[in-house]
């Protein structure tokens, strides 16, 4: 079975904090063994420096566990992060971001832009395991647990998964801070989202995965 690890995240207004501007949701693709690997590197590599959680917002900007740290030292370490991908055989990073809407009074107008985020995602993450094989395949998809996201929201995007899936996919929620792959995943929707080019990232993170031949599978639908 495959196990996909799926994060979300938002880019917000600068003049107005509350409100976001646009949505997305992204993580990576492979076989629940090689997670596990990946797991115990990443755990080490968290562990020598000190750190409870790589969060990428906090790594970006130099706050929280990483507040202090030399450009070197983050350059470094996020090179060790990129290198365990790699080496643990994952198969894709898969990231979808849309717009919010203008209006944003409520909850209400997060649910709908949620729902279209996850069916997109599922929509690659199937579209990826049928490029590996032809046979009938089960995924499992983690999704990372937020405050923002209630009981409803989750009903929500499960449903939007089974109606995306051809075959068999079952959905579960994680905490980031202990569930080590939605951390690799939290890194990939921070990326997506600031990915002006999908097709050819020119950030460093994404861009590098993709050099080493890492499917990376970004849909953008934005408009600015």
């Amino acid at each position: 079975m495959l196990w996909a690890y799926v994060d979300e995240s938002g880019r917000h207004d600068k003049t107005n904090g509350n409100r976001y501007t646009h949505l997305g949701v992204g993580g990576a693709l492979a076989e629940l063994g090689d997670w596990k690997r990946l797991s115990r590197s990443w755990r080490r590599s968290l562990d020598d420096e000190g750190l409870c959680q790589f969060h990428m917002v906090d790594f970006e900007h130099g706050k929280g566990e990483f507040k202090g740290w030399s450009q070197e030292r983050r350059y470094e370490f996020l090179n060790r992060l990129l290198t365990i991908i790699m080496d643990n055989r994952i198969v894709a990073c898969v990231g979808v971001a849309i717009n919010a809407p203008q209006a944003q009074k409520g909850r209400l107008w997060f649910p709908p832009i949620y729902k279209s985020c996850v069916k997109g995602l599922a929509i690659r993450i199937i579209r990826e395991v049928d490029r590996m094989s032809k046979r009938r395949r089960r995924v499992h998809i983690v999704f990372a647990q937020h405050q923002e996201i209630r009981l409803g929201d989750l009903a929500v995007y499960f449903d939007a998964v089974n109606r995306a899936a051809p075959y068999r996919v079952t959905v579960s929620t994680g905490n980031p801070r202990t569930v080590i792959p939605l951390q690799v995943a939290d890194l990939v929707i921070y990326e997506t989202l600031r990915a002006s080019n999908t097709a050819s990232p020119t950030r460093y993170p994404l861009r590098y995965l993709k050099e080493h031949g890492m499917p990376v599978l970004l849909d953008q639908r934005i408009q600015t």
